[in-house]
């Protein structure tokens, strides 16, 4: 009784009959199936026996060898036994009969009495030396993961070991729900050994300031917590607002975080500690156990640190670049009211220099004093040099004007912990000035006060002003100077993630010796820079000589007195039998087919909800409010929110949709969601009539904002001088699946934001075509992929204006190197490739993101020679890539068709983001990436969802001998969205209820 009880235990819980993504979505563990049909080269590996193991099967009765035979191969391979009723393929059981020299049968006969089963599976355990997974096991586990937790192994990782070490263990694998349920209960034990070590060397000042922290009086207005402010979001950089939040940062110092000690824990386990404190309020805080209460709050108060330093820095960036903007603007409106009012002057002058040459010409030079009005000459004269003055110097004098808003934080700003890489000291030193001359209530400069760091303009303000404008100038210069060199990084902030030296950002010596060999594997690069030269002259040959054979019938280029002219791209003509395709799939999609229905018909195939669910700390709730997360995420991405919503439908209160955005859309949540869909489209299919996600292409989708923030900026093309934009920049795979999504200012470039789209860690597409516009292309990018082993290839504006690159000094290209203006001499990158390879290595394990180091990589002057290697490589990459681009209309065509369908997603999203004009209502950034995120998740839902509508419309067209080439198929845009009613009164089905399909 005692065997069968433990053999129940292990499959138990594995009768239910759920597909593959059910399983998955619901147990985070999954085994996988047996393999169907295996090959050869798999059953002599997998499901062979030698001859001792031959001898130990031949004990059982002959009925019940093959079924042993089935159970040791499949312990041996995959650590586990067989679930009840489970038996091998027909393949598989027919090659084990053979080598048992049995009859030959295509399925294999299961013991029908427990008894003998588990006799027989116990014999097996012995024979190969597995043991049970019990309360030892699970000890040792919880050792092993308390290791790996403090050395920084997040849950995802740890968990992603666990099977591996199980089998190196040679544990049998329980049921996948079994070991689910073991796992969270270590994990949670894991952390709680966390928590109390952290906990124990607290000081007790450290938590009575905590205590404070989480203090709500009952008599204030806001019944808010000291705490709640260090979670606000930040707002408009104005400088009022920055000094608002360098008063925080200053808070945060005084409260002497360097005294927690959290050494026990890795940098990266900090930040789950605090991002999990983010997710409590303040009451839910006071519920949690005092040791995982003043943890989470430790973390939150030391990230919190460098968190809002970082914000410092972004908010003064763009309060000087909305500064300057301003004053521009009132210095050109001043200059044309004293052009207008200065043109008497003008007229003046003019009319008295006519009479004066012509009493010159006629010799009546004598008459000048009689005939014109010195008096008036003179003041003309003086107005017109001060109208000069004014265009030179007038928008510099509308920043001195306006001194005063920036000093109201500029004397804070200038207290920060700014440090100095090599070759800036001159800044540290001036800041030294400033805090000494505020702190002696000096007035004015010294004479010898360092000024050789002042950009052109305000030096020469600097040095010709009066006493009281010189100060002034001499402020702004220093702070518009810090702003440049924080970017660059030859300034650092100590304390700071974003803005710390470009080396600790990276890996420092000594991690880059542990990581080096590591590198250039995971790249499958070479370490001999000369191999990778000879390739690359090879490549720039071959691509060469294929562009002068090809340029005579080249009707791209034109060749005029050796000089390449190129041509604009215009793409070719549709197939008029794609368009009777696609009109034909378009009226046999089901008419106004609700959104709520495709959410819940989609839900039937992949159970996306339940991956949803299963995420969320407080699953049993949300298991009974299935309707409340679709509502929630339908909410997000139609812009109608929570309380639209609530009037579009029924028996749904805002405080649920509330409670569903807080705890089941937390940005992890929403990534992997994403994630979970875009595997599946993968594998549906119709969707393989597009690709399979090796091309792809991003492209940036301008959205209003009606709330400004850190993250809002104007955007004049679209918008106009008064309404403020936020960027949603998503990357789109050649299946039409959104795979990730950013949110960027429409002040900076899209170059930033492509890498890390690429690099996500939780991507399963494995782009190696990667396209975007113009906008989304830098020298780096070029070479930075080329790294990575992808293609870049940008569709570029004007082909004309962009320079070819020689590769060699002596290099001789023939009749055409007119055209070949810049040399990216190779050899000038062999002494920096270890360090080129050490920064891509850290992009590529995601221990720095892209859009943190590559502005660095373009202005840093410290790092000028490594900068210079990534150009010039970038150079010769992009040069390749022109001459085939040039060459190749094939090349020209995967491009042009691969950005469309990312145009093709942005016309979907603006259909489904329909509510409030298209227009975010919130411009916090966790706002914006949970409705930005929420579309993009929806975008996918409608993919599926037509994608399995078009299957099967295609099959019925056929069916009735309706003509279509499979070829064309791909040429019909899956995100049709017309007989989708996006709008309305939604209905959702309750969990008691049957799903609509």
């Amino acid at each position: 009784m005692e065997q069968t009880e433990r053999y129940n235990h292990y499959y138990s819980e594995e009768k239910n009959k759920e597909s593959q993504y059910n399983r998955q979505c619901n147990y985070k563990f999954f085994y996988g199936d047996l393999p169907e049909n295996p090959s050869s080269d798999e059953l002599a590996r997998d499901w062979n026996l030698n001859g001792v193991e031959l001898v130990f099967i031949s004990k059982f009765k002959i009925e019940n060898r093959a079924w042993a035979a089935f159970s040791l191969c499949l312990l041996r391979k995959y650590s586990r036994f067989p679930k009840p009723n489970e038996k091998p393929s027909a393949t598989i059981s027919m090659w084990l009969n053979k080598i048992l020299k049995l009859p030959i049968k295509e399925s294999t006969i299961f013991p029908e009495r427990d008894k003998t089963r588990t006799e027989i599976l116990d014999s097996i355990k012995s024979f190969l030396g597995y043991e049970d997974f019990d309360e030892k096991v699970v000890q040792d586990l919880k050792s092993w993961a308390f290791q790996h937790a403090c050395a920084g192994d997040s849950e995802a990782h740890v968990r992603e070991q666990i099977i591996p070490l199980l089998k190196k263990w040679m544990v049998i694998l329980p049921a996948e729900s079994s070991l689910e349920k073991a796992f969270c209960s270590i994990w949670e034990e894991v952390k709680d050994k966390v928590y109390e070590n952290i906990y124990s060397k607290l000081s007790d000042d450290i938590k009575s300031k905590i205590n404070n922290l989480l203090y709500v009086d009952s008599n204030s207005k806001s019944k808010k917590s000291a705490l709640f402010s260090f979670k606000q979001p930040p707002p408009e950089p104005k400088p009022s607002a920055i000094q608002e939040w360098i008063e925080k940062y200053n808070l945060l110092k005084d409260f002497d975080t360097s005294t927690i000690d959290l050494t026990s824990i890795s940098p990266q386990l900090a930040k789950e500690f605090d991002r999990d404190a983010q997710q409590y309020d303040v009451h839910a805080l006071k519920d949690l156990k005092e040791e995982k209460r003043y943890t989470l709050v430790a973390c939150f108060l030391i990230e919190s640190q460098s968190r809002i330093l970082d914000q410092i820095v972004q908010m003064n960036d763009m309060c000087l670049t909305n500064f300057e903007r301003s004053c521009r603007n009132e210095f050109y409106k001043s200059l044309t009211s004293k052009t207008k009012y200065y043109q008497k002057s003008k007229k003046t002058l003019l009319e008295y220099s006519e009479k004066s040459i012509r009493l010159i010409k006629d010799k009546k030079a004598d008459q000048i004093e009689e005939q014109i009005d010195i008096d008036s000459v003179l003041t003309a004269i003086g107005d017109i040099k001060e109208l000069s003055n004014y265009e030179d110097r007038g928008f510099l004098i509308e920043c001195l004007n306006r001194h005063n808003q920036l000093n109201k934080y500029m004397q804070l700003f200038f207290n920060l912990p700014i440090e100095a890489q090599k070759g800036s000291e001159d800044i540290i030193l001036s800041l030294n000035i400033v805090r000494n001359r505020v702190e002696n209530r000096l007035k004015g400069l010294l004479p010898d006060t360092p000024s050789q760091f002042l950009k052109a303009p305000w030096k020469q303000m600097f040095e010709s002003s009066l006493p009281n404008e010189r100060l002034r100038a001499w402020e702004i210069g220093l702070l518009c100077e810090i702003k440049e060199r924080l970017k660059s990084g030859d300034l650092f902030i100590r304390g700071s993630s974003k803005y710390r030296p470009f080396w600790e950002m990276i890996f420092t010596d000594e991690e880059w010796k542990q990581r080096r060999e590591k590198g250039f594997k995971n790249l499958k690069i070479s370490e001999d820079f000369s191999i990778i030269r000879n390739e690359l002259v090879k490549q720039y040959e071959e691509t060469y000589n294929h562009f002068l054979k090809t340029l005579p019938e080249n009707k791209f280029v034109k060749v005029i007195n050796n000089k390449f002219i190129f041509s604009r791209d215009l793409g070719t003509k549709e197939d008029p039998e794609v368009d009777v395709i696609r009109k034909a799939i378009e009226h046999s999609l089901p008419a106004n087919k609700s959104i709520e229905n495709i959410f819940e018909s989609v839900d039937n195939h992949c159970h996306f909800i339940n991956f949803i669910i299963s995420k969320t700390r407080n699953a049993s709730k949300w298991e009974k409010k299935k309707h409340v997360v679709l509502a929630a995420m339908l909410s997000q991405a139609t812009n109608i929110g929570m309380s639209g919503m609530v009037r579009s439908t029924d028996g749904i209160s805002v405080h649920e949709l509330s409670d569903c955005i807080r705890e089941c859309f937390t940005p992890q949540i929403l990534r992997e969601l994403n994630q979970f869909l875009v595997e599946f489209i993968l594998k549906l299919s119709y969707s393989k009539n597009y690709g399979d996600g090796k091309c792809s292409s991003s492209d940036g989708q301008r959205f209003a904002v009606r709330e400004g923030s850190l993250y809002t900026s104007f955007c004049t093309r679209y918008f106009g001088f008064y309404k403020k934009a936020v960027n949603v920049y998503t990357h789109v795979a050649d299946n039409y699946s959104v795979f990730s999504t950013q949110i960027l200012s429409c002040g900076i470039r899209e170059a930033i934001a492509v890498l890390d789209g690429l690099l996500s860690s939780e991507n399963f597409i494995q782009s190696k075509i990667h396209t975007t516009d113009t906008h989304g292309y830098t020298d780096q990018i070029f070479s930075i992929s080329y790294l990575l082993g992808i293609t870049y290839a940008p569709r570029l504006k004007d082909l004309g204006g962009v320079k070819l690159f020689r590769i060699l000094p002596k290099q001789d290209l023939g009749d055409y190197s007119i055209n070949f203006t810049g040399l990216a001499n190779i050899d000038s990158i062999a002494p920096h490739w270890d360090d080129m390879i050490r920064v891509v290595s850290a992009l590529k394990e995601g221990h720095v993101r892209a859009c943190d180091i590559l502005p660095k990589l373009g202005k840093g002057s410290y790092i000028d020679k490594l900068s210079q290697a990534f150009t010039t490589l970038g150079q010769i990459v992009k040069t390749i890539f022109l001459l085939r681009y040039s060459s190749d209309p094939e090349f020209r065509k995967i491009i042009r068709r691969q950005l469309n369908k990312g145009e093709h997603r942005h016309t979907l999203a603006d259909h489904v983001f329909f509510a409030n004009k298209g227009e975010f209502r919130y411009g916090d950034l966790e706002s914006l990436m949970c409705q930005a995120s929420c579309l993009s998740i929806v975008c996918n839902i409608i993919l599926i969802s037509n994608s399995i509508d078009y299957d099967v419309i295609i099959h019925q067209l056929k069916s009735v001998g309706f003509p279509i080439k499979d070829e064309l198929l791909g040429h019909i845009s899956p995100l049709a969205y017309k007989h989708i009613a996006i709008n309305g009164h939604y209905k959702f089905s309750r969990e008691e209820e049957t799903m609509i399909i």
